[in-house]
C-alpha cells in the first residue's frame, strides 16, 4: 500500500466503490482510493509491486503510529 498517488503507474480509480482497508492496531477503516504498480526507490535500486493499493490516509496513520515518519524509513526489525 502507498499514500502518494505519484507513486503509482498503471493506476486504477476505486473512488466511490465502498472498499476499504481495517487498520490492524485500531478498529477503523481508510478507503481505498485507486490500485496499480506501486514503485518506491530503495537504496538507489527501483523495487516496483503490482496490484498495490492506494490508501492516501495511510499517511496520516502512518504519522500518528510512527511519530511522524514515513513507514518506508522506518528500521527492519527482522
Amino acid at each position: 500500500m502507498g499514500p502518494h498517488r505519484d507513486m503509482f503507474s498503471e493506476y486504477v480509480d476505486l473512488r466511490g466503490q465502498g472498499l476499504v482497508v481495517r487498520l490492524g492496531d485500531e478498529d477503523k477503516t481508510i478507503p481505498i482510493a485507486g490500485r496499480g504498480t506501486l514503485s518506491i526507490n530503495m537504496l538507489g535500486h527501483m523495487i516496483a509491486y503490482a496490484n498495490a493499493l492506494h490508501v492516501p490516509d495511510l499517511s496520516y496513520h502512518a504519522r500518528l503510529l510512527f511519530c511522524c515518519r514515513p513507514l518506508w524509513l522506518l528500521p527492519d526489525l527482522s
